[in-house]
């Protein structure tokens, strides 16, 4: 979906999954939002209270200020009337080295055969296929552009 502006979203709903996407229609424009940096700074993080969260911003922050101030209110939620997924917070970072070894390496052989680059692209591949299961998952990493910044981990 477009607006006049050129603005978009778009949502690839999948068996087990939705792919979204959100673009602009004018750069640089000022935005703000969970998708959104703050300053228009790859590096920044912005909370809903427009607190300004600099890289690297540790997990405590990412998940307890950052993720919790943006959460949708119970009751605000325009997508269901009943939540269907369990609110909660992580305990802990989780990376593909975290996988079991076996199914990991299945996974990442998935992702290369897919296209998908050596870098973060391919470690976030390796989780969705894993988690996911379902190898269709890789085609997504295949196409998208390396991120800016990646956290270091």
């Amino acid at each position: 979906m477009m607006n006049d502006a050129g603005d978009s979203v778009r949502a690839q709903i999948n068996s087990g999954w939705i792919d979204a996407s959100v673009g602009l229609g004018r750069w640089p424009t000022k935005v703000s939002g969970l998708l959104a940096n703050a300053n228009s700074d790859p590096n920044q993080l912005e909370t809903s209270a427009g607190v300004v969260l600099n890289q690297p911003v540790s997990f405590e922050d990412l998940y307890h200020r950052f993720g919790e101030s943006w959460r949708v209110k119970k009751g605000e939620s325009f997508l269901c009337k009943e939540p269907k997924v369990k609110k909660g917070i992580p305990s802990r970072p989780f990376y593909a080295r975290d996988l079991d070894r076996e199914k990991a390496e299945r996974a990442r052989a998935v992702c290369l055969k897919a296209g998908v680059k050596e870098g973060p692209l391919l470690e976030s591949c390796i989780l969705d296929v894993t988690v996911i299961g379902n190898k269709t998952a890789a085609k997504v990493f295949a196409t998208q552009r390396a991120p800016v910044v990646v956290a270091p981990h």
